[in-house]
């Protein structure tokens, strides 16, 4: 799907945070330039760092013009290899087949390639992730979807875990429901709950300094950020939280939870940006704790292939190359994009 909107019709003032429209046939003027309000969840979402950095090679473009090795940014994550030449030969096969109208046994990838698939994603890849999540990951009979990138995955997750409903009611009592991130973040995650959630329920702001204070003037609602050092995740502040905000029954004054605000907690392995990976006995720990709470635990393993000296090992087993957990409460989310080299191949 794409939009459009002609460049006459609408124009962006940074300044004001206003997109004007100078269209004579627009239904809200007939002749005079009409401000549309950039929406509020817009305005309070993460610039994102890839394009800042675009902004900032650009206006300095002319102090390395004549260095021979330019400049780099690392603000996103694009390998320097190529996708594997089999997944060329897949696709020049399938759009060779459909345009041939051939979807005999030897090309049934003729028939569906420029048709919708399910939503789930298309069968024979579905079954092929299956075999690779089984013999790599270690997950047995997973439910797979394929989406259009993993920031779409994450985005799901946000939309599913933290749905509003219900925050007034009980066990809620009120509270919002809330998401957890480790600085240094991932931009995006932090940009998925903004853009979603809007307003006080997640904030313009998503930093660990402002902490309880910010969130007691429901500026941070939706988000905590935690601590690390050296990259790893503190798992002393990750249970003081997530005993903070357990539902226990009022009524009888039983120490037994019934829930929680927070509702899922994110974790990025090998990191970004921090690029550290994490030991199996450290994932272990976080995956049992969560569970200990009843929280969802979305794993982030877009990294996988760069755990170069195999931190995510089971020692002396023999087992998957990057073990994940077989947890019901477990969101494991991988991409095409990194080992694979294939962020164009998504649509």
């Amino acid at each position: 799907s794409f939009f459009h909107s002609s460049p006459a019709t609408l124009k962006m003032t940074s300044s004001s945070n206003q997109i004007i429209s100078d269209d004579a046939s627009s239904p809200t003027s007939s002749s005079q330039t009409t401000p549309l309000q950039i929406s509020s969840r817009t305005h309070n979402t993460l610039d994102p760092c890839v394009i800042l950095m675009k902004q900032i090679i650009s206006q300095h473009a002319s102090k390395w013009k004549n260095d021979p090795h330019g400049i780099y940014s690392l603000a996103q994550g694009v390998v320097h290899w190529r996708p594997p030449q089999s997944a060329y030969d897949a696709l020049s096969k399938a759009v060779k087949a459909n345009f041939a109208n051939d979807d005999s046994g030897d090309n049934p990838d003729g028939k569906f390639i420029h048709t919708y698939c399910p939503d789930e994603g298309y069968p024979p890849l579905l079954d092929a992730l299956k075999r690779k999540l089984q013999k790599e990951n270690g997950l047995h009979n997973p439910h797979v979807m394929v989406t259009a990138g993993a920031n779409q995955a994450y985005v799901n997750c946000v939309l599913t875990f933290l749905d509003e409903q219900g925050n007034d009611r009980p066990p809620n009592g009120g509270r919002i429901r809330k998401c957890v991130v480790f600085e240094p973040y991932y931009f995006n995650h932090v940009m998925a709950v903004q853009s979603t959630r809007g307003g006080k329920n997640c904030g313009g702001l998503a930093c660990r300094g402002v902490g309880d204070d910010a969130e007691s003037a429901g500026e941070v609602e939706g988000l905590l950020v935690g601590p690390t050092k050296h990259g790893v995740p503190d798992l002393d502040w990750l249970r003081s939280k997530l005993e903070q905000y357990k539902f226990t029954d009022a009524a009888t004054s039983s120490s037994q939870s019934l829930g929680n605000a927070i509702r899922m907690v994110t974790l990025v392995n090998p990191g970004n940006p921090s690029g550290v990976a994490l030991p199996y006995s450290f994932l272990k720990a976080i995956t049992e704790l969560t569970k200990e709470y009843g929280v969802w635990l979305v794993m982030d393993n877009t990294y996988e292939h760069f755990d170069v000296d195999g931190m995510n090992t089971i020692e002396g087993n023999g087992g998957p190359a990057y073990p994940c957990f077989d947890e019901e409460h477990v969101i494991n989310i991988f991409s095409f994009s990194k080992g694979y080299a294939m962020a164009g191949f998504r649509v």
